[in-house]
């Protein structure tokens, strides 16, 4: 697959999913296949994991796993606060690393470069 269609096909993979999450319990499709799915990605898989779960581990594994959850989403957790802030500024050394040192260029005019620098 060359680059042109795989782009394609992430954009329209990631539209559809954006429409799928804000339209999904909409009225106006009620009777389609979209609420369906709506419930299947925001929650059917987490139900499908827990009888997984439930199914192979018994009650202690559930047990387990709510406690995974409540630790980890329904909580404040430093290590994921820390993980946050470590994708952040690897996105912000990757920034002025590889894409500052190429401004001014044909597609971005010496406007960019100060308007880069000027975030701080």
């Amino acid at each position: 697959m060359d680059l042109a269609a795989f782009v394609a096909v992430y954009f329209s993979a990631v539209a559809a999913l954006v429409a799928l999450l804000l339209f999904g319990e909409a009225p106006a499709f009620a009777g389609t296949p979209v609420p369906r799915l709506h419930w299947l990605v925001t929650r059917g898989w987490v139900d499908g994991v827990e009888w997984a779960v439930g199914k192979v581990c018994g009650a202690r594994g559930l047990g387990a796993l709510d406690a995974a959850v409540v630790r980890c989403c329904e909580r404040s957790n430093p290590i994921l606060q820390l993980l946050y802030l470590l994708v952040v500024g690897t996105g912000y050394a990757a920034f002025w690393r590889h894409v500052f040192v190429l401004l001014p260029n044909g597609f971005a005019s010496s406007y960019h470069m100060c308007a880069a620098d000027d975030s701080g």
